[in-house]
């Protein structure tokens, strides 16, 4: 068992530091734009349906979903053409009945107003769009592909290939410090 030594004295803990939703100086990023509420609901694959069908046999068994997913799977690979057929059929159905119900609601003010809220919504986020992620440092290989040499073989050097930092900018490889493995 651990004990507090009585001579040490025990720090007042931290108060939390405040959250970000009650700092309003924070910008927030949207990256996507908010749904349409009003657009019709796009229908579920012939496997999403025949896959809700099995699970609701299956609603009563106490099952975890990866159970669930190989029983269905395995279902939908051993299932009959006729019944295959059958269930892609209401699924084509749902779709079309969907497409329908598109090409009216297009025709529909509201429609129009999502359209002019996605032009805005790019309009604001291309202001405020950072690159995402490091920029690639060697080049792929397409671009090894475009870079010539002076061998008549074809060939590729290690001096010809330029790489990139972290910075985007191009950086000669002869620069960098050699890497002396320690054995």
């Amino acid at each position: 068992m651990f004990f507090a030594n009585p001579k040490v004295p025990i720090a007042p803990l931290k108060p939390s530091p405040p959250s970000i939703e009650n700092n309003s100086n924070k910008r927030r990023y949207r990256r996507h734009p908010k749904p349409d509420k009003n657009a019709p609901e796009k229908p579920p694959s012939a496997y999403v349906m025949f896959s809700n069908k099995i699970r609701g046999e299956f609603k009563d068994q106490n099952m975890s979903f990866t159970e669930m997913a190989k029983v269905v799977g395995d279902r939908w690979k051993t299932l009959s053409p006729e019944e295959r057929e059958e269930v892609e059929q209401c699924a084509s159905k749902a779709k079309q009945e969907y497409l329908e119900a598109l090409e009216t609601y297009k025709k529909t003010p509201e429609y129009h107003e999502y359209q002019e809220y996605l032009i805005e919504f790019r309009a604001k986020s291309s202001s405020c769009v950072r690159p995402v992620g490091r920029p690639r440092k060697h080049p792929k290989l397409d671009e090894m592909d475009n870079v010539t040499s002076d061998d008549s073989n074809g060939l590729v050097s290690a001096d010809d290939l330029l790489y990139q930092d972290a910075s985007g900018r191009d950086v000669d490889h002869n620069g960098w410090p050699a890497i002396v493995p320690s054995c």
